[in-house]
């Protein structure tokens, strides 16, 4: 049987229980911030503070289990879930730098460098650099840089309000509970940092893909629906989306040069 090493623990193994307990080609360990569910289901199980690598490194190789594989279940930790795959010399989840993929100023900057239209942008990095913003054109979307789940998302419409979303969310914290309370940022070590984007009037589509051992495959596009008022929540989904083949074929090469 194959070992499995699974970074994260929270409410996403719900989502994999079943495959989990019919399981009868893998042996599966957890690390994760958090004490994890299902631990029953574990060859080995350990909590780990990300933030000591080194620390978090050698408790992983003290598990003495040679690991075939890493996955990560929890969205907060797919950068960290590539760091380990690396040090353990497994195939990672990309060939590069994973922080893009956790954290949304760094994809602008690869989209960017790739010849990839993105909407205008600036990365704010302390309340001052905000004073620089005074002449956009508004709306203006808002957010936090490494945070997930749409947390922080806003709309703003002009200057006074873009200053005090920047200024609340350079100091955002976000309480998760579990076994007892947890704060977001300080649990996954994220960065304090704010996004500023210009917004796009239109319908908002995602592109859903996977990278396998054969390359980028693409699953298909799903339309969202969001929230019309000021936060950007979604509130459901429509998969696949109803789209021209023109429009998918566009969509498609899109995230063809994405991904090269």
């Amino acid at each position: 049987m194959k070992n499995v090493l699974i970074v994260g623990g929270g409410p996403e193994f719900s989502n994999f229980e079943n495959n989990l307990r019919n399981n009868h080609e893998f042996k599966f360990s957890s690390i994760s911030a958090i004490p994890i569910k299902y631990n029953d289901l574990m060859e080995e199980s350990i909590v780990i503070d990300f933030r000591d690598w080194g620390n978090a490194i050698s408790q992983i190789k003290s598990l003495k289990v040679t690991f075939n594989t890493v996955i990560c279940l929890d969205e907060a930790l797919i950068h960290i879930a590539d760091d380990i795959a690396k040090e353990l010399g497994l195939s990672p989840l990309s060939q590069l730098n994973s922080q893009p993929f956790r954290y949304k100023d760094r994809m602008r900057i690869i989209c960017e460098s790739a010849g990839i239209k993105t909407p205008k942008y600036r990365i704010i990095n302390s309340y001052k650099e905000s004073e620089k913003l005074v002449n956009w054109t508004y709306p203006l979307i808002v957010k936090p840089t490494s945070f997930l789940a749409s947390i922080g998302v806003k709309k703003v419409h002009n200057f006074r309000e873009l200053q005090a979303q920047v200024n609340q969310q350079l100091n955002i914290k976000f309480s998760l509970y579990f076994d007892k309370t947890y704060e977001l940022g300080e649990l996954y070590g994220l960065e304090p940092r704010v996004l500023v984007e210009e917004f796009i009037e239109g319908a908002e589509y995602s592109l859903e893909s996977i990278i396998t051992e054969t390359g980028y495959q693409v699953i298909g596009v799903t339309k969202k629906i969001t929230h019309k008022e000021s936060f950007m929540d979604e509130v459901g989904h429509i998969f696949p989306a109803s789209l021209s083949d023109v429009e998918l074929d566009k969509i498609h090469q899109w995230g063809e040069k994405l991904h090269r």
